[in-house]
């Protein structure tokens, strides 16, 4: 594989970038009902979506060019009827064209007991969906791109990010 091969497929699609930062945002749209599933006696909140790196079809599957992800709730998944919750968030994600991958609700999260759903869906539906669920979707920067921009030269040509704030000495950058 060469340089160019690695770096093409190391591109995310503009869905995959914008749900990378979505957690970021301020501007969520909580009456979308994915964003607090309540249930079981418990308020699944919805924490996050990422890629999934599913074995058998990688993030993006060849043969239908859909996208796979996993959504992401708090919760405890033992105290869950998993079968009442998968069948709600398919019902959910369907009215956004996303389709349920797998027939189990996955326990996930280390520090923060988490739920998680696989789903594939459409660019475009991805896109729309994250759009639904947050009002500045696909308008968050993320960090290193903020401090890509804001690289600035120094004496020995090393670029640093320009700091300011309470820790901008621990950083080792002067402030400007």
């Amino acid at each position: 594989m060469t340089k160019s091969d690695a770096a093409e497929e190391q591109k995310q699609t503009p869905s995959q970038a914008a749900w990378a930062v979505s957690w970021k945002s301020d501007h969520k749209n909580t009456s979308h009902p994915l964003h607090m599933i309540e249930m079981s006696g418990q308020e699944l909140k919805f924490m996050d979506v990422r890629p999934n790196h599913d074995d058998r079809t990688g993030e993006i599957n060849a043969e239908t060019g859909k996208l796979n992800y996993e959504m992401f709730w708090s919760g405890e998944a033992d105290e869950l009827d998993r079968e009442e919750f998968l069948t709600r968030v398919t019902k959910l994600l369907a009215e956004h064209g996303g389709e349920v991958t797998g027939s189990k609700v996955r326990e996930a999260g280390c520090m923060i007991s988490m739920v998680a759903v696989p789903f594939a869906i459409s660019e475009s539906d991805a896109m729309a969906l994250g759009k639904a669920m947050f009002d500045d979707f696909g308008m968050i920067a993320d960090s290193d791109d903020e401090q890509e921009e804001g690289a600035k030269e120094t004496e020995g040509g090393v670029k640093a990010a320009a700091a300011s704030g309470p820790h901008a000495d621990n950083l080792g950058v002067a402030q400007q």
